[in-house]
C-alpha cells in the first residue's frame, strides 16, 4: 500500500493546529480527514496525529486549516515553542509541514 504525502508551507501556526498552503493537481483531502502531520520547525521535528477543519482552493493551490487530534503533552510543549519563535522572528521564515494517510 503506497502512502500519499503533501509537502506545503505553513502560514500560521497555532497550540490548536496550523494553516498551510499546498499546491497540487489532484483533489485536496475533504474535512474530517486524519492525517498525520510533519511540521518542521526551527529546533525539533514535530509529528501528530491531525485532521482536516477545511479547505480553500485557489486554482492549484490549497489553503487548509488543520487540527491537531491528541497532542501529547511534549508535542504540545515545542508547538507553543514554535508558535512563540515565528512570533519572535516576526513569521519571517515560515516552517514547512508534511501530510501523510495514517491508513497507508
Amino acid at each position: 500500500c503506497g502512502q500519499s504525502v503533501l509537502t506545503g508551507v505553513t502560514v500560521d501556526l497555532s497550540e490548536g493546529g496550523v494553516w498551510a498552503e499546498f499546491t497540487g493537481e489532484s483533489t485536496p483531502p475533504e474535512a474530517g480527514t486524519a492525517l498525520i502531520l510533519t511540521l518542521h520547525l526551527e529546533d525539533a521535528v514535530l509529528q501528530a496525529p491531525a485532521a482536516v477543519v477545511r479547505t480553500q482552493t485557489r486554482g492549484d493551490r490549497w489553503i487548509m486549516s488543520i487540527r491537531f487530534v491528541d497532542l501529547p503533552e511534549k508535542a504540545q510543549d515545542r508547538a507553543r515553542r514554535g508558535v512563540s519563535q515565528a512570533l519572535r522572528e516576526d513569521r519571517a521564515r515560515k516552517p514547512h509541514v508534511a501530510l501523510s494517510d495514517p491508513r497507508g
